[in-house]
Parts: C-alpha cells; sequence; structure tokens
C-alpha cells in the first residue's frame, strides 16, 4: 500500500488452500483436550488451535463439544526451530464481525452488540450505508446462534487488500499486474463495493513488472536483510528472534549528535516494523541517551509510531527502547525466508 508514492505497508499472501484458515475466519472445532491454561481444539485444518481456558471457563465443555470460534492469529513459525515446527492457530470465542461503519459481537451482552468504527463518526444511525450494512452483519450473526453439528470453516474473512478497500477513502487506487489480476479484484470489489468499482485498473503492458515499477523489489529486498541502510548515514541491524526482535543503530562515521542521528533512525525504524510485519517485543538499542535526553525523544517517538498499532512502552533500565505490537501473522521472514540447511537459522557456518 502506498500514500503519495511512499510505501506504507507491504503484506505477502498465499492463495487460496483449502485446509488453512485465515485471520479473523470463523470456525466450528471440537474440544480435544481441555488443561489448567488452554483448551484445544481440531478445526478440521492440518494443525489445530488453541483458546487461553480463562475464556471459556462460563462453558463448562468436556471433550468432543463443538463450539463457534474466531481465528485470531495465523500459525506461527518458530524461529530456529530446525523441523520447521509451527505454532497453532490462536482462537477466541468472543466473535466479532467488522464491517466498514460496525463491529457486531454476536455473542456479547446486549448493550455491546454493536459498536461504531471511526468511519461511522458523525452519520446518524438511520444513515442508509449504515442500516444496509448493519441488516448485512445481522443476517451473518444469524447463524451463529445454532450450536455447530460439526468441524468446518464457517465464514472467511476479508483479506488484508480487501480491508484496505473496505476502510478506504474513495480516493484509493488499485493496480493490477495482469488483466487476469484485475478482473478477480474487480470481481469482488464490484459485488461488495460497487461504487468503488471504478478504482481498479490494470499496469500498463510493458517490460517493466508492476513493482519494479513503483520501487516496490528495492523495499521488499530491504524488508528481508538484516541490514539496512538510514538515509543520511549510519544502519540499522534488524534480528528477529523467537522471544523478541531487536534493533540496533549503528552510527558508523556519522559525526552528528546523538540525538539527531537517533531522530534519522527513529523514521527508519517505523518504516521497517510495518513493512517487515515486526510483532510481539522489539527492543531497540538507540545510541545512548541520558534521562534527561530519553524523557524528550520519547515525544519523538510518540509522534512517528501515532496512528500505527504499536505500543510505546518507554526506555527500560538498560536504556533499551521497549515496543509492543499484537501478534496476527507471521512476519514477511517468517514468511518467505526458509531455514537455512547448514547452519540451522543461526547464521554461523563452523570454520
Amino acid at each position: 500500500m502506498l500514500a503519495d508514492g511512499v510505501l506504507k505497508h507491504l503484506t505477502f499472501e498465499r492463495q487460496f488452500q483449502p485446509n488453512h484458515a485465515n485471520l479473523d475466519d470463523i470456525v466450528a472445532g471440537r474440544v480435544l483436550a481441555i488443561r489448567r491454561d488452554f483448551v484445544w481444539f481440531d478445526l478440521g485444518l492440518d494443525i489445530e488451535g488453541v483458546v487461553k481456558a480463562s475464556l471459556l471457563a462460563h462453558a463448562k465443555l468436556s471433550e468432543g463439544d463443538l463450539v463457534w470460534l474466531q481465528i485470531t492469529r495465523a500459525p506461527w513459525p518458530e524461529i530456529g526451530n530446525t523441523t520447521q515446527h509451527e505454532k497453532g492457530y490462536r482462537l477466541t470465542p468472543l466473535i466479532t464481525l467488522a464491517g466498514k461503519y460496525w463491529l457486531h459481537n454476536p455473542l456479547a451482552r446486549r448493550e455491546s452488540k454493536w459498536i461504531h468504527r471511526k468511519a461511522s463518526l458523525g452519520r446518524p444511525d438511520y444513515d442508509p450505508e449504515l442500516v444496509t450494512e448493519k441488516e448485512e452483519l445481522y443476517r451473518h450473526a444469524i447463524r451463529l446462534h445454532v450450536p455447530p453439528s460439526k468441524v468446518y470453516i464457517l465464514e472467511r474473512a476479508p483479506t488484508q487488500w480487501q480491508r484496505w478497500v473496505r476502510d478506504s477513502d474513495d480516493d484509493v487506487r488499485i493496480t493490477c499486474e495482469t488483466p487476469a489480476v484485475q478482473c478477480h479484484v474487480y470481481e469482488w470489489v464490484s459485488t461488495h463495493y460497487p461504487s468503488k468499482a471504478h478504482v481498479v485498473t490494470c499496469a500498463l503492458q510493458t517490460e517493466i513488472p508492476l513493482f519494479e515499477t513503483y520501487g516496490v523489489e528495492d523495499h521488499w529486498a530491504e524488508a528481508l536483510t538484516p541490514h539496512v541502510r538510514i538515509p543520511g548515514g549510519g544502519n540499522l541491524d534488524v534480528r528477529e528472534l523467537a522471544a523478541a526482535t531487536l534493533i540496533d543503530i549503528n552510527a558508523g562515521s556519522e559525526r552528528d549528535d546523538p540525538f539527531q542521528i537517533n531522530l534519522k533512525a527513529l523514521k527508519s525504524i517505523v518504516q521497517q516494523i510495518l513493512w517487515r510485519n515486526i510483532t510481539g517485543n522489539i527492543l531497540v538499542d538507540f545510541i545512548r541517551l541520558s534521562k534527561a535526553a530519553q524523557s524528550d525523544f520519547i515525544k519523538h517517538v510518540m509522534t512517528e509510531f501515532k496512528g500505527t498499532d504499536v505500543h510505546v512502552m518507554g526506555f527500560c533500565d538498560l536504556g533499551l527502547l521497549q515496543l509492543q505490537r499484537s501478534r496476527h501473522r507471521p512476519s514477511l521472514l517468517m514468511e518467505l525466508m526458509p531455514q537455512c540447511p547448514t547452519c540451522n537459522g543461526d547464521g554461523v557456518v563452523q570454520s
């Protein structure tokens, strides 16, 4: 996704697979095992799913029971695992149906079933678009009041590009690589958001690929390398580990004030977190600042991350900036880079 010619988000999505569920899909799961902290479910997929036991404490489940669930996190490849093991689906019984204007919680208490989304602020509830979407979400929700009779996927959620179309303003433009892709995209947009069908276009048929035309290839390569050059001098060292992602700022021969070097690095860090889809715990080792400088620097950090889903937790006693981002889907590195069979992902080879 580009805004004013600048790459904001880079998302990788696999083709449709019948034995694989995506984020926010609604599924019927069968209880496999009940433990103190987690309940394991058979989803009829290649990988099982898990729910925190505290979310199902009121349900009084037993093995073999069928329950409606929603996917909150896709299968997670474990970094550094030589067997390429994947953690299962993370699930929740608190199902939410999302539209452009409403969030509907069909299984919640009556007073919290319908929640306005940002796009509906300032618009009355009797607005035709709000009423139409509310009726559509209600039709989807009716099925959830009937207990499931088998293990299957009840409803597939929109993909990332479909969410962008749903939530965007009218000035969005979708450029497709080939006529076949354009036909697929146009059909979906025309069906769900006919007022936006005119925004779907096809790239000019030239020898230059679409991603190369917009400079996406360079950003794609940059998002998969551990070393990133900082505009104006210096570089970032980005390392994704199992428990956290570590980002280190190297000033190199840069002789500017440390505060200014950190400001330059901050903009690159925001870009890399979004491009790479880095989630979980993130620790950033800036060039060492005094306690007073840290307090001033946090204001710049909050400004840069404003409007993103990154939670800024501040500096710890070791002088590292702590960030957190909810884990919903694997990063680009996990999705696209297979583990090296020689070093088992450690990045070192015995001499």
